[in-house]
């Protein structure tokens, strides 16, 4: 099963030179805040997903394309995912119907790995040729989600997750002086 997410960030939400923080991460571009927060909403949307389809996932690994993240930015999204995401694929997996008991007892990350692109000339490694795959499926994601599910692929719209997720930040926005 695969699984792909979509999110439409509108432009006024990445206003150049945007700084968020939280209290693990007390500094981060707001590009970066959106990335870490659309890729944490893909990974337990597709989780929460194949786990009511599919029956009993127990297991993750995750392998994602790096970005220019602070290490702090990098610990805390690795944090989030292993520990907080397995508990909010529980409550997404109600959503699309019966949950299969996914706590955060047996829902668990086996790995969570950055994977860079091959140097120039080398043969790509399976994880990298599997994070290229998903890069490119993930660009036709519009055209995938038009077709909703196609065989084993799903599509869902992430949007309103994201967009609920970074209201956390308006009040900061808001705070000094922005609207």
């Amino acid at each position: 099963m695969i699984a792909v997410t979509h999110a439409d960030i509108p432009n006024a939400l990445m206003p150049p030179g945007e700084i968020d923080g939280t209290l693990d991460v007390p500094a981060m571009s707001r590009t970066d805040n959106l990335w870490s927060t659309t890729v944490s909403v893909a990974v337990v949307t597709a989780m929460a997903y194949i786990q009511g389809s599919a029956g009993t996932l127990d297991a993750v690994e995750l392998f994602y394309d790096p970005k220019d993240l602070t290490a702090a930015h990098r610990a805390g999204f690795e944090s989030v995912l292993s520990t907080t995401l397995p508990e909010i694929a529980e409550e997404v997996v109600a959503q699309f119907g019966a949950s299969h008991g996914i706590t955060a007892g047996n829902l668990r990350f086996l790995c969570i790995e950055q994977v860079p692109k091959p140097i120039t000339g080398d043969h790509p490694s399976p994880a990298q040729r599997g994070t290229n795959l998903a890069h490119h499926l993930c660009s036709q994601s519009k055209s995938i989600l038009g077709a909703g599910l196609v065989g084993r692929i799903v599509a869902r719209d992430g949007t309103s997750a994201v967009m609920d997720m970074m209201k956390i930040f308006e009040p900061q926005r808001e705070a000094s002086g922005e609207s």
